[in-house]
């Protein structure tokens, strides 16, 4: 999975704390879905736009996530990816605390 591609969480549409069994519940599901071509199992939404997804892309997410180290990787990633950081400063706000802005 390239760094552009959507967490194996997500193309799973598990939470990053499921546990192993509904890992590969999932998958399964998915996996049939796109055996017989159900739309619904071909795409799914991740931050208002809709991704694509493939049988392949599915064993590539449970290959992940089945390896101890590489689903450490993704969880940490999907935690890092979670933090909401507020919004910087204005210039007026560092003038006022009396610092000297540029």
């Amino acid at each position: 999975m390239s760094a552009a591609a959507p967490s194996p969480f997500a193309m799973l549409g598990v939470q990053p704390d499921a546990g192993a069994r509904d890992v590969e519940r999932a998958a399964q599901r998915l996996l049939a879905q796109l055996e017989v071509g159900a739309r619904s199992a071909a795409s799914f939404e991740l931050n208002g736009q809709w991704v694509d997804r493939t049988a392949e892309d599915v064993r590539g997410a449970l290959t992940v996530l089945r390896d101890p180290e590489q689903r450490l990787a993704a969880e940490l990633r999907a935690m890092a990816t979670e933090v909401e950081l507020p919004p910087p400063a204005s210039r007026d706000l560092w003038a006022a605390l009396g610092w000297r802005v540029g």
